[in-house]
């Protein structure tokens, strides 16, 4: 094996495996040894001048890094792929995706390639080596792809992991609404209704959801409730009264002695002020239905905050 033929795989590993055939002749590996590689198995043809190392594993990162590679020098993974990148709530696609600044004519089976005029430098980004629209400009850009539930995963998620503040998201959205661009009206009606304070977790948005699909009014987040030992926050709350109080038991972070005394500790607090206290579970949200059944055996003054 050459010294050209090693720093280029090296090189590639960089960059999860793939390389341009511009890369390796910078690296020094002439065409013909290229050709050779590809011939005998040890480099695997991606997409056009685009190639994988055998011996790596395939992976969805790896994937978006050839694509990008492939649309050098201005092509950014984009849409559900960025969302993914970014770890976006409620975004699980394996398709990849590209933004392009201007139309340059490429396309390939199996990608995706939006054009866009409107592309401004806070809306490059970086995720994870990889060229990547922003998680701001990403949720944009999904906003008349997914679901209204999607999209407010997907904003309280960025907001909760401070991706990008309220602000920027209502002066960045502004734009897309003045542009009628698809998923304009999901915004606007998101934007106008979103609370003010603290970001929702994304239980307590599809406990919310679940609750006002069925009729009954948008809960209050971050409630505060005067219990004996202290002021007590519960996630989501009708103010009733009596106040009826949803908390959420996660496998992941309710688990263990310790922890189950103190939630204990806590409802009893709660209950102990007159609070009605809906355990919310993993299986719960997972079944509206028994959700629904649940807020409608609590009296309907409760819930509408009318006089019965």
């Amino acid at each position: 094996m050459t010294d050209s033929v090693h720093g280029l795989e090296q090189f590639a590993a960089k960059q999860y495996g793939v390389f341009t055939r511009g890369q390796a002749r910078a690296l020094g590996v002439a065409d013909g040894v290229l050709a050779r590689g590809i011939t005998n198995g040890r480099w695997l043809r991606v997409l056009p001048a685009t190639y994988r190392v055998a011996a790596v594993l395939p992976s969805y990162r790896q994937r978006a890094m050839a694509a990008v590679l492939w649309s050098s020098p201005d092509g950014l993974a984009s849409h559900f792929t960025a969302a993914r990148l970014w770890n976006l709530e409620g975004i699980r696609s394996q398709d990849v995706h590209l933004c392009l600044p201007r139309h340059r004519g490429l396309h390939h089976p199996g990608l995706f390639v939006h054009s866009t005029r409107d592309l401004i430098p806070a809306d490059r980004s970086s995720v994870h080596g990889i060229a990547t629209t922003s998680a701001l400009r990403t949720v944009l850009d999904l906003a008349g792809f997914v679901s209204f539930l999607q999209l407010e995963l997907m904003i309280e998620d960025g907001l909760r992991r401070r991706l990008f503040t309220p602000g920027q998201l209502r002066w960045r959205a502004e734009g897309h609404l003045g542009s009628g661009v698809a998923g304009a009206s999901a915004l606007r009606l998101l934007l106008g209704r979103r609370q003010p304070g603290a970001t929702q977790s994304g239980w307590e948005l599809r406990v919310a959801r679940i609750l006002t699909d069925a009729g009954f009014p948008e809960p209050v987040r971050q409630f505060a409730v005067n219990t004996i030992d202290g002021t007590r926050t519960v996630d989501l709350a009708y103010p009733g009264p009596p106040l009826v109080a949803f908390e959420y038991d996660s496998d992941a972070w309710h688990s263990g002695v310790h922890r189950r005394h103190r939630d204990s500790a806590r409802r009893n607090a709660l209950r102990a002020a007159g609070c009605i206290v809906i355990e919310v579970t993993p299986t719960l949200v997972a079944d509206p239905g028994g959700l629904i059944r649940l807020a409608r055996a609590v009296p309907v003054s409760v819930m509408t905050g009318m006089e019965s």
